[in-house]
């Protein structure tokens, strides 16, 4: 099961039978460029991955100057906003 498919699966559905799911819900974070790229280097799965050989930690180093580029900066610090998908699965346990 991945994240990708939002805990959707009812195997791993909370139990109880006083749930609720929240879907559709967009966060909005100002950041910048390399806050971006660090934000998304915390996460094990992409951190698991840019360190699972030499051409995926190149190409990762690759990504900051691509997306200045992309920008039009060349400034690392340049400010980013993006917004993130929120989903959230709630219950209690009476």
């Amino acid at each position: 099961m991945s994240i990708i498919e939002k805990y959707t699966d009812p195997s791993i559905q909370i139990p109880y039978t006083d749930r609720k799911r929240i879907d559709n819900v967009y966060m909005t974070i100002d950041s910048t460029i390399v806050g971006f790229l660090n934000f998304c280097l915390s996460t094990s799965f992409v951190r698991n991955y840019v360190n699972s050989c030499r051409e995926t930690m190149a190409w990762w180093k690759t990504c900051e100057k691509r997306m200045m580029e992309a920008y039009g900066t060349d400034d690392p610090e340049a400010p980013l906003t993006y917004q993130m998908e929120v989903y959230m699965l709630l219950g209690w346990k009476r």
